[in-house]
């Protein structure tokens, strides 16, 4: 089997996406993509699917195959192929030359066209292209049919809270008043010892897309979580992004210990872990209204966040709204679970295959 060497310029073209701030977006059939992935839906696209995007700025080099139309916006890169190339075998190799390493801006992360074109890749003639594709694809399949269950799971329950919340009596309470609020903080990066693979160190990015965040860049070792002892928050705990982009929400599956960007709510009864979910989530404008102050960067410090009234049901009605959604935040952690082994057995395979190291 012989496989050709080529730069990636030669194999595909990356076009800027076009703008597309929130307020012009109609809400329509075309998903939105930004470089943390879909960002929203509109009426209108831009490429004809199937495609590629590769994120720009942001969340450089992230990397998602769309079959439908889509909208890529100006934050990312969509793709297209040149000629004898199949356009999914081209999202794997794409995906295999982790282009998130290529970052070239250091205040804001951003990923150099040119410096992407210049890297090597290796194509076998198309019809070895769709064997490799017809290999990894159900993976991805899977991952993504996971994806749509977990979407549906999630907005059943918030079928069941927007319901409790029409019919229940609700009052201003305040986070603190269900239990504590941790600020999260961050070793010295200069002590790599306090890094390592011990506990989940969860920062804002590590919970986009997640419901659990069961995933997380980067972690500490035992000394360097045990450096900053009050920091640990438990299972069912509820994270907060409070500084620049406020109002990401996830729920910890495992002990972690998140950056100082976000506040957890260690509640005394983890029941109340699913209502807060939801209502930190419609919170959004309210977190950036309070942490605003007429600067451009957010921020909510832990007194801000610890006394920002909620409107809450009694205590019993979270608890009776626990029990009808429990099992369905079970199987999304499940579901989560699923799509990480899937996504690790796909990732081993993802450069043999590329390489040509395994026959086929």
């Amino acid at each position: 089997m012989i496989w050709e060497e080529k730069t990636l310029k030669d194999v595909c073209e990356l076009i800027y996406g076009k703008g597309l701030s929130k307020r012009n977006r109609i809400r329509g059939e075309y998903p939105v993509y930004g470089s943390a992935g879909i960002v929203g839906s509109h009426q209108d696209f831009l490429v004809h699917g199937p495609g590629i995007i590769v994120g720009r700025k942001g969340s450089v080099g992230t990397v998602y195959y769309e079959k439908r139309n889509f909208y890529p916006i100006d934050t990312v890169y969509y793709v297209v192929p040149k000629d004898a190339v199949d356009i999914r075998f081209l999202y794997y190799v794409v995906k295999s030359l982790n282009l998130y390493n290529l970052n070239t801006d250091s205040a804001v992360p951003g990923l150099n066209r040119n410096v992407a074109y210049e890297q090597i890749v290796k194509l076998p003639n198309i019809a070895i292209q769709s064997k490799i594709a017809n290999v990894l694809s159900p993976y991805d399949d899977m991952i993504e049919n996971n994806l749509r269950r977990i979407r549906l799971l999630e907005e059943e329950a918030l079928c069941h809270y927007e319901l409790m919340i029409k019919r229940k009596s609700m009052n201003p309470k305040t986070p603190m008043q269900y239990g504590i609020v941790i600020t999260g903080k961050t070793p010295s990066t200069k002590n790599s010892t306090l890094y390592g693979i011990d506990i989940p160190f969860i920062k804002t990015p590590d919970m986009h897309d997640q419901v659990f965040i069961e995933n997380t860049q980067q972690n500490l070792s035992i000394e360097g979580a045990n450096s900053q002892k009050t920091k640990f928050i438990p299972p069912y705990s509820l994270c907060v992004s409070c500084i620049g982009t406020a109002g990401v929400v996830g729920i910890t599956s495992k002990t972690s210990q998140t950056n100082q960007q976000i506040n957890s709510i260690v509640f005394s009864n983890p029941d109340y872990a699913y209502f807060f979910y939801f209502a930190m989530k419609k919170a959004k404008e309210q977190l950036e209204a309070l942490g605003s102050n007429g600067a451009t960067f957010t921020n909510v410090n832990k007194s801000k966040f610890e006394s920002m009234p909620i409107m809450c049901p009694d205590e019993e009605d979270m608890v009776e709204f626990a029990e009808k959604v429990k099992l369905r935040f079970d199987l999304i952690l499940n579901l989560q679970r699923q799509n990480d082994k899937l996504r690790e057995a796909r990732d081993i395979l993802l450069p043999r295959q590329m390489n040509g190291e395994i026959e086929l």
